[in-house]
């Protein structure tokens, strides 16, 4: 079970890095990046949660829950505003 709350929340917080807050777009601004230069892999969900879950996985599972619980509400409630 611990496994799969680390993937979701993994994939949770990328989601919510990548696509509901865009701190890419911030960086690129900071350091005056063009905006069409990629930033791999913050800029990506998927290689986003990969990395994340790699270090979920590495750290103790309270960790990985919090992560859950507070990137999960955040995508749900991203989710059910747009209904």
């Amino acid at each position: 079970m611990q496994l799969i709350i680390n993937i979701l929340a993994a994939y949770f917080f990328a989601y919510n890095f990548v696509i509901i807050n865009e701190f890419v777009k911030t960086i690129k601004k900071i350091f005056k990046i063009n905006h069409t230069t990629r930033l791999k892999p913050i800029d990506c969900v998927y290689c986003l949660s990969c990395w994340t879950s790699l270090v979920l996985f590495c750290i103790p599972d309270i960790a990985a829950n919090l992560m859950f619980v507070f990137f999960g509400t955040g995508y749900l409630a991203y989710k059910l505003e747009s209904i």
